[in-house]
This record gives structure tokens, C-alpha cells and sequence, in this order.
């Protein structure tokens, strides 16, 4: 979920600046000592908004019980500010309205909601003099607040639960969107670290997360051209009044920094806390929630009737796919010719596809060319080739434009699927099942997040299968044990196409009971690639995968080995079904075979049924594994 930027916060820093002159006292009429009174009178150091404006946890997560998310000191003025909401109330009123104000500034919506609950009418007057806030607030001139949800990236590992941020509209013209600034959370990353070293340290809230505010237009380019992610836009209920204190409150959070965690206390989280500063009465973040994800907040957001509306902005890559559904088998050939550097022009507008086609037809070939060689520029470096057949059919496609003034270019409608109508992240699995001539079992799993191969697809991307934080509960033969557990588990199935050659790849944190060692627990760590391939809703995958297993029942407790996988999915949004063969050899260990073929029966949006059929050989010295097996789920989506 990029729930991350590397963007530098420059806007904050030139603009974001504090202003430190003196203002009138608002206080004229009323002693500190009666402001002080009248704030615990109103018991205000306990009160929601109060603990919002200070990021104080207030029951939503496991991490920073009883105090601040925030983790500079700067966004205190008490050095207790941190951990004692009280404390940081009373050094506050002695800032803002002693002789010496200039605190105001620095923080704007508490200085605005501390006036307000201590019936100060005239606390506009007392921020006339901040010139750098006053300035910014102008320039920003925000009318409307916007939740912007990217599509799911399987190739970062930031952003596989997709991402979710702000963006801040000056004016209704759709025109403008792209002039706009977006508000974006996220970790402030080691440019040095991969994709496995994210995921270690976003886990374990070894990251640190800031707010940032960066150009709309860069987030458009980064999630629509480079990294091909459709983009969800819903527009906020909230008034003038709102925005204008979210804004404020914004500017009190520059440079402020927060612990980041991937599961939880990320971009989606953060998000939720600045909607609830900006109108109280919500209660986003109130509930323990294991996991917080970009698709869960906006349902959430629905739910509480903060949005007014949906608007869809497709990928580069969705854009292409539509157009080759218009063209046949030859047509979509010579397309790809069109638009290969390598191609002569001159001899490919030459061939008889081409030449025998109406204008219309033609058209529409060159359009494709075009924006296919406009897709291919955007995934790599500046090429000279690629730039110049992209200027070639710009002049062929504007020729035939001005010779024939009637023909227009094809107008392409896709239909998305709106991501309020997926299942629900969490899931309950009750299992019944045999094993051939040994017995019945029963098992409870429960999963944090947020969908695998064969979950109901819709709004998500075909073949992928990203799981987070899973345990299984089995009880068989009057016995009752944790069957399995799971850290992560990233299946990512892209089918090779005309439009991408990029490999499938997974990676698995998990244990299990082991077939040959049932009293103990098998822990592994896997990762690996391969290929796939697609036919209509068919995509047929194999992978290799290097692994390192831990049993305390082997000869040496820590083993390397290796896992094939290919397998047979089907898939057309509901009722998917997938057969899988692995092939899995330890050093030290024989070889273990398991086929598996699971069929999933859609009930509801959140109910299903799920029929699974197993069978696993493994030649052991001391006595061989030979079970088959047949299991029956009922799933419940949450």
C-alpha cells in the first residue's frame, strides 16, 4: 500500500514556515487563572477533541497505548505534552493567551478550538499577525476534500494493499484536478532498502511516518503512467468550516514525526485521524483494529456518509486493454508493429490490413500504436527510438485528422469495478473434513487481510493473493492444537501479455504441523519467481521458490531446500476454482508431493462455501505419508 513518498516536504518548508510576531491579547477581559478554571470546569484535557488535536490513542491500535502518536517533541509545548493530556492543556492556555502569543501560530486549530471552548469570540484576531499561515492558507484556497485510492501495485511492496490520501480542490473544474495538492502519509523510507527489508521494518514499526504535501499531478503520474494503478476518487461531504480546520490542523503536524507500522498505524489510519479532527462527532479510530487498509477506509468512510460520489481514472494500462478488445487478432499484430522502432514505417503502412482499412479503421490503429508506444516510454528511461516513432504517428494520426475532418477518435467507456462492492478484508474459515482411514477433524481460521486466489475477485486485481497475519485452530482425534500460522503470505500472478513481460513472483512467512512430525511445528520462510500465462479466465503459473524450514524434529533443525509450484487458476469474478501441484525437497529430507484442488461457491458478497481436495505423498525411511483428504469451508467476510 505505496502508502509512501520520497518526495522531499519542500511545499511545508517554504511555504509551511512559522510566523513569530506579536499579536493583540485576546485576553483583555479574562485572567489566565479564569481560563484555567474554565477549562477544567469543562473538563477539556480529557475531552475527544482535545486527545484527537495531541494524537492521543484512544483505543485504535496496540502500539502507543496512553499517550501521543506523535514522537517529536516539537509538537509539544509541555515536556510532559506526550504522555499527560492535562499538562499540555495549561502550558498551552499559558501560551496562547499570556502576554507573548506567538505559540498561536505554530498551532493554529488548537489555538482556534481553545478560544472557542473558552468563549473567545475574538480568536481570528489574535492570528491576523501569522503571515506565513495567513499566506499558505490563501494559496492552498481548498473547497473540497477528496479520498484518492490507487489501485494495489504488486510490485512494491509498500503498496500491495494499494494506498489511500487526500486530495485538496481549489475549484469545481475537473479541468484543474491535476493543479491541485494532495495530502499523503507515509514512511520515510531508506532509499538502500528492498522490498524484504520494507517489509521487515514496516512491520515492526521501525520506520518512521510523516504527512507530506505534494503536487496532485506527481501522484497522477507516479500511480496512472509509471506504476499503471487505477485511481478511485471519492469527494467528502465536509463544509468550509471543516476543511479549513483540517488544513490548520495540517499545519501543526509539518515536520512532526509518528511510528510507522504496515498493518496498522499507516497512510489509512492517519487519514482516518485528521477526518476526525476536522469533525468531531466522528468516531473513525475509536475501535482496536488489528489492521487498517486503503479498502477498508474508504468503506469506512461510506458507512458514516462522508462521501458524495465516485469517480473513476484509469490506468494508461486499463486504457490499452480496452482499445485491443476492439481490435482482432490481425489488427492487434500490425498494431504492435506500428509501434516497434525496429519496424520500417513506410513497409507496415503498406500492408494490406492497413491500406484496405476505412479511415475509422486506421484511426484507431494509429491510436493504438501511439499510446502503445506512449505506454512503453513511460515503464523505462528516456529512449530516442521509442520518442521518435511516438513524434512518426502523432504526424500520421493529425494527417488523416485534418484530410478527414469527420472522423473522430473512438471514445472509450470502461466499466470499474467499484471497490465498495468487494468483500470485506477479515475472515472467519469453519472447516469440516476426513482424512481417508484416519479420521474427521474440524478447524477454525481467522485472517486479518485481506484476499487470496480464489476469494470473490471482484474490484481486485486478477491472480493475486495477498495475505496478512493468519492462525488456524484444528481439533482432531479429541485433540485440539494450533494447526498452522502465518505472518504473510504474497502471491503475485501477472500473466505475460502484449502489453507486459513482467514476472509472477511470491513470498511466505508461515508455519504449520508437519506431515511427517505431527506434534510439531514446521516454521518456513520462502520466496521465489516464475511465469504465467492467461486465456480468457484461465491463468496457468509455475514457480520456483528457494526455502529455509525449521522442524525440531530434523537432523539439523534449520534445512534449505526448494519449492515447485504450477497450478491451473480459474477465474471469472466468482466461483474461481484452482488445482496446484508443489513439489517440495529439503536437503536432508525426502521430497514431498501435494496436489490440491479447491473449488469456491460465492453466497453473498461476504459469505461463500469453499469445497478443498487434497492429496500428499512423501517416502520417509521410517514410515511413508499417504493421505488424501476432503474438506468443506464455510468463509464469512468481515
Amino acid at each position: 500500500m505505496t502508502c509512501y513518498i520520497r518526495l522531499s516536504f519542500l511545499f511545508f518548508l517554504v511555504f509551511f514556515g512559522i510566523s513569530a510576531h506579536a499579536q493583540e491579547n485576546p485576553t483583555e477581559h479574562h485572567s489566565i487563572e479564569r481560563l484555567l478554571v474554565l477549562a477544567n470546569e469543562k473538563k477539556l484535557s480529557s475531552s475527544k477533541q482535545w486527545l484527537r488535536l495531541l494524537h492521543y490513542n484512544q483505543g485504535g491500535t496496540l502500539h502507543s497505548r496512553n499517550k501521543s502518536y506523535a514522537d517529536s517533541s516539537n509538537f509539544f509545548i509541555s515536556p510532559k505534552g506526550m504522555h499527560d493530556a492535562d499538562e499540555e492543556l495549561k502550558e498551552n492556555i499559558l501560551a496562547f493567551f499570556s502576554d507573548s502569543p506567538d505559540l498561536a501560530c505554530k498551532f493554529p486549530a488548537r489555538y482556534q478550538w481553545l478560544s472557542e471552548q473558552l468563549e473567545l469570540s475574538d480568536y481570528q484576531n489574535g492570528l491576523k499577525d501569522c503571515e506565513l499561515f495567513l499566506k499558505v492558507q490563501n494559496q492552498v484556497a481548498a473547497k473540497k476534500l477528496v479520498m484518492v485510492f490507487p489501485s494495489a501495485y504488486m510490485n512494491s511492496a509498500s503498496s500491495i494493499f494499494g494506498h489511500a490520501l487526500f486530495r485538496i480542490d481549489t475549484s469545481e473544474d475537473d479541468e484543474s484536478v491535476i493543479l491541485n495538492w494532495a495530502i499523503n502519509y507515509g514512511a520515510k523510507l531508506d532509499t538502500n532498502d528492498n522490498s524484504f527489508e520494507y517489509a521487515f521494518k514496516g512491520m515492526g514499526g521501525l520506520y518512521k511516518g510523516r504527512y507530506f504535501v505534494v503536487p496532485y499531478s506527481q501522484k497522477i503520474k507516479e500511480y496512472g503512467q509509471m506504476e499503471n494503478r487505477d485511481i478511485w476518487e471519492y469527494p467528502l461531504t465536509l463544509d468550509q468550516r471543516e476543511i479549513d480546520f483540517l488544513i490548520a490542523h495540517l499545519w501543526e503536524l509539518k515536520d512532526i514525526d509518528f511510528d510507522y507500522f504496515f498493518f496498522d498505524e499507516n497512510c489509512s489510519y492517519r487519514l482516518l485521524e485528521l477526518l476526525e479532527v476536522a469533525r468531531p462527532e466522528l468516531e473513525l479510530t475509536e475501535k482496536l483494529r488489528l489492521t487498517e487498509i486503503p479498502l477498508n477506509t474508504v468503506k469506512i468512510l461510506q458507512e458514516n456518509n462522508l462521501i458524495e460520489g465516485e469517480e473513476f481514472r484509469p490506468s494508461k494500462e486499463s486504457l490499452l486493454k480496452a482499445q485491443l478488445l476492439l481490435l482482432n487478432k490481425e489488427e492487434k499484430n500490425l498494431s504492435e508493429e506500428l509501434a516497434n522502432p525496429e519496424k520500417n514505417l513506410e513497409i507496415t503502412l503498406k500492408n494490406q490490413t492497413y491500406s484496405n482499412a476505412s479511415p475509422e479503421q486506421q484511426l484507431a490503429l494509429l491510436d493504438n500504436a501511439y499510446d502503445l508506444v506512449r505506454f512503453k516510454q513511460a515503464q523505462k528511461e528516456r529512449d530516442q527510438s521509442l520518442a521518435k516513432r511516438s513524434l512518426d504517428l502523432l504526424s500520421i494520426i493529425n494527417t488523416i485528422s485534418i484530410e478527414n475532418p469527420h472522423v473522430e477518435k473512438t471514445q472509450l467507456e470502461i466499466d470499474s469495478e467499484s471497490i465498495l462492492e468487494t468483500h470485506d478484508s477479515h475472515r472467519l474459515k469453519l472447516s469440516a473434513g476426513r482424512i481417508k482411514d484416519v479420521g474427521n477433524f474440524t478447524k477454525l481460521q481467522y485472517r486479518m487481510a485481506y484476499h487470496d486466489l480464489i476469494d470473490n475477485s471482484w474490484g481486485f486485481i486478477n491472480g493475486s493473493h495477498i495475505e496478512g497475519p493468519e492462525v488456524t485452530f484444528t481439533h482432531f482425534e479429541d485433540e485440539s492444537f494450533i494447526d498452522s500460522w502465518q505472518l504473510v503470505d504474497i502471491v503475485s500472478l501477472t500473466p505475460i501479455t502484449r502489453l507486459r513481460k513482467d514476472l509472477s513472483w511470491n513470498l511466505s512467512i508461515q508455519g504449520q504441523k508437519s506431515e511427517e512430525a505431527k506434534q510439531h511445528m514446521s516454521s518456513y520462510l520462502q520466496a521465489g519467481g516464475g511465469f504465467a500465462f492467461q486465456y480468457h479466465n484461465w491463468i496457468h503459473y509455475q514457480m520456483l521458490s528457494p526455502r529455509i524450514e525449521n522442524n525440531s524434529q530434523y537432523e539439523q533443525d534449520v534445512q534449505a531446500g526448494i519449492n515447485y509450484n504450477a497450478g491451473l487458476l480459474h477465474d471469472r469474478g466468482k466461483h474461481a476454482s484452482l488445482l496446484q501441484f508443489s513439489y517440495i525437497k529439503l536437503e536432508q529430507e525426502n521430497a514431498l508431493k501435494k496436489v490440491e484442488l479447491s473449488q469456491q461457491i460465492e453466497l453473498s458478497r461476504n459469505q461463500a462455501l469453499r469445497l478443498k481436495l487434497l492429496s500428499l505423498r512423501q517416502d520417509n525411511l521410517t514410515t511413508d505419508v499417504e493421505q488424501d483428504s476432503a474438506e468443506i469451508s464455510y468463509l464469512l467476510y468481515f
